[in-house]
């Protein structure tokens, strides 16, 4: 009877529990919520606490719903597009297109036939805008055709070139709704690793972890089992010991992160209750003697590029507080100036406008270029 109740609490939570063997009851007015926490996961258009009324805004960023953005098929680069204001569209489900031009067709056809190199030569070139929508067909991205393609290598080429991972179609599907519903499971894998958000409900309010669910694939069913998806999902509140190894980083204290690295704690895990800070984050924040800090991050894997909620890297943060050191540190370790954030902004940016002689020299020619090429503490 032990063993019986031991595997119950394994299987994946109805639609309406939570909770250690699915015991608790989601209090959100028959939205879902999340399965470890019971947070409410609310609708498109609902408030987020109990998604008890109508409100014009989304969910917020605790609600999982952060992710959805206009796409609108212009001329301009990806930097240009989000200097023009991508934060305001951020939360916006509504999908914005024109007719595709020549130039944005290409890009579908190359994705339609899985053409990962001629895909990288047109990111290359700097000038593609790859947040694009097919009014022609359900106005959906590049993203949605990989994912309904299965082709791993031409999914992650189109990731690479910046198309934003949970964008929706006509229907209100993510790129993850369709690779569930194209039974495309290594797919859903790829994308969960990415970041793709599967509680994101469609038009027909399901989400893609309910799909997921009601899904005949196996392994579909088996990568979206809680204990696999919560470890898919580097967003989400901390549990004690990475509560434990933030603590920790703030405090210089890199010996016990590197004890508890050994014991398997995530040292990339994007704390949702603190802007998806990562503990490189912190450190960068934080940290006054930071060399020791970041060697043991990068040993324990973590993302020395990692972006959090506004889009900012440990190297932004770094340059905007002025700290030279700090920002000496980070650059000898690979992080790169020229990541940008929400606003449109890279570190380099900033660090142009800064007052500090000693920081803006860290940009300049040719130290940048040595800091980019050294390998020598790696």
């Amino acid at each position: 009877m032990k063993e019986k109740n031991k595997k119950i609490t394994t299987f994946v939570c109805p639609m309406g529990t939570w909770g250690m063997g699915c015991s608790k009851e989601c209090e959100c007015n028959n939205a879902t919520c999340d399965p470890f926490s019971g947070e409410c996961i609310c609708p498109s258009g609902w408030i987020v606490k109990e998604c008890g009324e109508l409100n014009k805004m989304e969910c917020n960023t605790t609600a999982y719903s952060n992710t959805t953005l206009d796409m609108k098929t212009s001329n301009h680069t990806p930097q240009e597009l989000l200097r023009g204001g991508l934060r305001k569209h951020k939360h916006s489900r509504i999908i914005k297109a024109t007719t595709l031009t020549e130039e944005e067709r290409l890009i579908f056809q190359y994705v339609e036939e899985r053409n990962h190199r001629l895909l990288a030569d047109k990111c290359a070139e700097g000038i593609i805008n790859m947040n694009i929508a097919d009014i022609d067909n359900n106005y959906q991205t590049p993203l949605h055709l990989a994912a309904s393609q299965g082709c791993i290598i031409t999914l992650l080429t189109v990731i690479a070139c910046g198309v934003k991972i949970n964008a929706v179609d006509s229907n209100g599907n993510t790129p993850l709704h369709i690779a569930i519903i194209y039974k495309q499971s290594h797919i859903c894998s790829s994308l969960l690793f990415k970041a793709a958000n599967p509680f994101i409900y469609n038009n027909n309010k399901k989400t893609a972890y309910q799909l997921a669910m009601d899904s005949t694939d196996h392994w579909i069913k088996y990568i979206f089992h809680n204990k696999h998806l919560h470890w898919y999902q580097r967003i989400r509140k901390l549990n004690s010991d990475e509560i434990k190894l933030m603590q920790n980083v703030r405090e210089d204290n890199y010996q016990t992160v590197g004890d508890l690295c050994m014991k398997h704690v995530d040292v990339s895990v994007e704390n949702v209750e603190d802007g998806q800070n990562t503990a490189f984050h912190l450190t960068a924040k934080y940290g006054k003697n930071i060399a020791p800090m970041v060697l043991t991050l990068i040993h324990c894997g973590g993302d020395i590029n990692a972006r959090n909620a506004f889009g900012n890297t440990p190297l932004h943060i770094a340059v905007m507080s002025g700290d030279s050191n700090k920002t000496s540190v980070l650059l000898l370790h690979r992080a790169n100036p020229f990541i940008d954030n929400y606003e449109g902004l890279t570190a380099h940016d900033f660090a142009k406008e800064s007052v500090e002689p000693s920081l803006r020299t860290l940009f300049e020619e040719p130290l940048l270029s040595w800091y980019h090429n050294s390998h020598s503490v790696l």
